[in-house]
């Protein structure tokens, strides 16, 4: 029980890494996956100590943890697939809007997470020219520009015109953006919006 408990705190740790690598240490949400991780590695040492000390701890809590443990990982299993599904299903065509959600900028260069973002609007917009992209993203820790004119350079470095590209450089968080009244106001006078993410 302890092994599976230590185990699965590496697993968190691991996957805090992938985060910060490919997102950055601000990504959102990445604080909770080092929390988990210690959660589960003081788990494992406190079931170590009550292994060596029987009778210290009650005999359910061991099979209590075990459960906790197991629900946990079925559900980042669930989630985990149904982001990857989401990444791989394609939007729908010639959509008049498409809202591309900012990630976290080294200086002035996208983030891996960024770029898998941007990488996927870029492609939607070479195949459906009509569509305008509304850039969102604000300026953040460790950021020489907003994260909108981040992905406005990369992807007009990459053909597509300035004319298609709208930037929103308020929003600090993922749900921002919404809450803006012009965006709003953008949403509800066009039938269609598609949002492209990678899942951080």
């Amino acid at each position: 029980m302890s092994l599976f408990c230590f185990c699965a705190g590496i697993l968190s740790l691991a996957y805090y890494v992938l985060i910060v690598v490919y997102a950055g240490i601000t990504a959102d949400f990445a604080w909770f996956w080092v929390l988990l991780t210690a959660v589960l590695e003081g788990g494992a040492v406190l079931i170590r100590y009550g292994r060596n000390h029987p009778g210290i701890f009650p005999g359910w809590l061991g099979t209590v943890i075990m459960v906790a443990v197991l629900i946990g990982i079925v559900c980042f299993g669930f989630i985990c697939s149904c982001v990857i599904s989401g990444m791989k299903s394609s939007g729908k065509k010639n959509l008049d809007y498409v809202v591309v959600l900012g990630a976290h900028v080294k200086g002035d260069v996208p983030s891996k997470a960024l770029e898998l973002r941007l990488k996927a609007a870029l492609k939607y917009a070479r195949e459906n020219e009509d569509t305008t992209l509304i850039l969102s993203g604000g300026q953040g820790f460790g950021e020489d520009i907003t994260e909108a004119k981040c992905m406005e350079n990369y992807l007009t470095a990459h053909g597509i015109s300035q004319e298609l590209l709208v930037l929103e450089e308020k929003s600090t968080s993922t749900n921002f953006p919404m809450s803006l009244p012009g965006a709003v106001r953008k949403i509800r006078e066009y039938c269609q919006i598609i949002f492209t993410c990678t899942g951080q």
